[in-house]
């Protein structure tokens, strides 16, 4: 079948499984309602979680870089990379 995406392309209808919908849709309203508690009170980890990045960061700049803009996405793909062949 081709659609307007290419080739093996299906759309899924609201008519097939409309549980699979409502449980995304209540997945997200929770993600939502956890960063609204997280935004009004304060939880002294991630305060000083937050803090000790914060000094990382200043005092190690060049690091703090390469880790996040080359060690980070090199592990993420290595680990959805190695699970969606694991899976498959």
């Amino acid at each position: 079948m081709v659609g307007a995406y290419g080739m093996n392309y299906s759309e899924v209808s609201l008519v097939d499984d409309p549980e699979q919908y409502w449980e995304w849709i209540t997945f997200q309203c929770y993600c939502v309602i956890f960063l609204i508690f997280l935004s009004k009170f304060e939880f002294p980890f991630y305060s000083k979680t937050h803090k000790a990045l914060d000094q990382f960061k200043e005092a190690n700049k060049y690091v703090y870089y390469l880790i996040l803009f080359i060690a980070i996405p090199i592990f993420l793909i290595l680990l959805f990379g190695v699970g969606i062949w694991f899976f498959s």
